[in-house]
């Protein structure tokens, strides 16, 4: 239990807290409230315009709907994925437990810019998991599985 006297150690994690995103995203929802003209940032209009256009204007439907399918299919993916290998994790010896551990934390010891290259490499209309279709027949020719919407869920579920 916390003693009355060390409250204030939260004082500077709230303060990164609030500066860092409370205050952007208040600025956020206030900017989207307002209207826009070129050359200007913001006009402090009040109006719903902006929320309206996502469902009137077909691109930005278009991409909201698709944003919100892609956030639904990662999520399911990284569920079944994630959960099973929790479930092992949690159940295992502690040889096992920090073997798994280590397999998930040390891609996060290559650069963000690496992986991305290495997904690239992978992925792309000859890299080897195209090739392996191939060789597997299950495909005639290469597929598309770069800058594409198998490519985003394969590389935001890493």
């Amino acid at each position: 239990m916390m003693r009355a006297g060390y409250g204030w150690l939260l004082v500077p994690a709230l303060l990164v807290v609030i500066v860092f995103f409370a205050l952007p995203l208040a600025m956020v929802v206030v900017y989207s409230f307002g209207r826009t003209a070129p050359g200007v940032l913001y006009i402090p209009d009040l109006t719903l315009d902006n929320y309206a256009a996502l469902v009137t204007r077909p691109v930005y439907s278009t991409v909201l709907w698709r944003t919100l399918k892609l956030g639904v299919i990662i999520t399911a993916w990284s569920l079944v994925l994630g959960y099973p290998f929790a479930f092992v994790m949690a159940r295992a010896r502690p040889w096992v437990r920090s073997a798994l551990l280590v397999s998930v934390l040390l891609p996060l010891l290559v650069s963000v810019v690496v992986r991305a290259y290495g997904w690239i490499i992978l992925l792309g209309l000859d890299g080897p998991v195209n090739q392996m279709l191939m060789a597997l027949g299950l495909t005639n020719q290469s597929v598309k599985l770069l800058y594409d919407e198998p490519g985003i869920v394969i590389g935001l579920v890493h």
